[in-house]
């Protein structure tokens, strides 16, 4: 199984877990951001996966929301032409920001966990640096 999941350092899940921070009051309300540690100690418990393989793909994130943040901004005349108000646009731009702060300083990473039964016999994956620039 691939599973990919946004998620936040083990230092900090505890604490993101109790508390309601801007993303979870305005842009996903309820939503959840688990840690590594976190999603493995569940796996573990209820099911017989195990996690054979990880990649961080965060670093390249930092990159996508940057992008995904211009192109907002460079339409924002055509987006609140569709009757969405400026406060609509600052908040995703904020939102953009600050979850690009995130990645850049790691505090969030977009991690790809491939898992698998017990008897799997797979070869070892080969990973190649290719380091964002």
């Amino acid at each position: 199984m691939l599973l990919q999941a946004i998620t936040i350092r083990d230092q900090f899940y505890d604490q993101a877990r109790r508390s309601v921070d801007f993303i979870k009051r305005f842009i996903f309300p309820g939503s959840f951001i688990p840690s590594v540690q976190a999603m493995v100690d569940s796996l573990a418990r209820v099911t017989d996966l195990k996690l054979f393989h990880l990649e961080d793909i965060g670093p390249y994130y930092t990159r996508t929301l940057r992008i995904w943040r211009e192109r907002l901004l460079a339409r924002q005349s055509e987006v609140c032409g569709q009757g969405y108000p400026e406060s609509f646009v600052r908040m995703w731009e904020y939102y953009l920001r600050y979850c690009e702060g995130g990645f850049e300083e790691r505090q969030l990473g977009d991690v790809q966990m491939l898992l698998t039964k017990p008897r799997s016999r797979r070869s070892a994956i080969a990973t190649v640096d290719a380091s964002p620039a």
